[in-house]
């Protein structure tokens, strides 16, 4: 099972995590492997760091999650540095395959669990899923964990999870996208 690390950012300051406590660029860095993907959340495509990424980008694989609204806010975040983009289906809805038609970039798409009608883009388009609202894994419902296991056998599915539950491990999912600090709970179980 794949573990990735996820930071967001307060003003210019990277945080583990989203909302998490600051942490400096090299510590991201010392803290995570090489080939190890790093998993940036923004809340807005406003408030991306482009010249941040573009330093994480020598040193790790990119997944951005910017919230990005046209193909010109793509083609910024691949231009900085993204290897993956994760896509929300409102912004998206029938026009997700102008992107892979114009860009060579993984796109997932977010789906959180807490919003009863969470939508996805269609799978056509789609490199996989980034799954949140799994705060706790006892709590996921039967639906839910059909939903994640009948993705699986299509496309790869990945959760976020903000805490370190060791049950996580017995989702049936690709990997899981945590705080830098819960890594080391995951890895070494």
């Amino acid at each position: 099972m794949d573990i990735y690390p996820l930071i967001s950012f307060k003003r210019k300051t990277p945080l583990d995590g989203i909302n998490g406590s600051p942490v400096s660029l090299q510590e991201i860095i010392k803290e995570t492997q090489a080939e190890q993907p790093l998993y940036i959340y923004e809340e807005d495509i406003g408030s991306a760091h482009f010249e941040i990424y573009q330093q994480l980008s020598v040193h790790r694989p990119l997944w951005i999650d910017a919230k990005p609204r046209i193909i010109e806010d793509i083609v910024d975040l691949v231009t900085a540095g993204a290897t993956s983009i994760i896509l929300r289906e409102k912004h998206w809805k029938g026009k997700q395959e102008t992107i892979k038609d114009t860009i060579d970039v993984n796109i997932f798409s977010a789906k959180d669990l807490k919003q009863e009608n969470g939508q996805v883009l269609p799978q056509s388009a789609l490199d996989g899923y980034v799954v949140f609202g799994l705060e706790d894994q006892d709590r996921v419902d039967y639906k839910q964990r059909e939903w994640i296991k009948n993705q699986m056998r299509i496309l790869p599915v990945y959760i976020y999870g903000n805490q370190q539950f060791n049950t996580w491990k017995t989702l049936p999912v690709t990997g899981i996208i945590t705080d830098l600090q819960n890594i080391k709970e995951f890895v070494h179980d």
